[in-house]
């Protein structure tokens, strides 16, 4: 999935293979805290993997995010750049989307693609 957002306040989350309410696998870009791709289960929220902390959003310019699922791997791009990357264990099925993660986001575009 890809997608052009503007962060205006807070962070945002790329959400892939949603099977039901809690049950997705999440990209999280906060700025000030790590990158990172957690499974939520529930009420379990499981950290697959962290990077780097995430620089400031400029409100006015869009972020070009890519959550990559592929053979058992997920990767989080954030401008054409790798930024966290892991080995993951889930199916291929589910809804993906993009959510606001403590503020607000606009949401220029999104493509998913299979």
């Amino acid at each position: 999935m890809q997608a052009v957002v503007r962060v205006r306040v807070g962070g945002v989350a790329l959400v892939a293979q949603q099977e039901a309410p809690g049950k997705a696998i999440v990209a999280e870009l906060v700025p000030g805290t790590p990158a990172r791709i957690v499974r939520l289960d529930g009420e379990q929220t499981r950290v697959l993997c962290a990077g780097p902390a995430v620089g400031p959003f400029d409100p006015g310019v869009g972020a070009i995010l890519r959550l990559a699922i592929t053979g058992g791997r997920a990767q989080l791009e954030r401008d054409g750049a790798s930024i966290v990357a892991c080995d993951i264990d889930a199916p291929a099925r589910g809804a993906w989307g993009v959510a606001a993660f403590g503020g607000e986001v606009v949401v220029d575009t999104v493509t998913v693609a299979r």
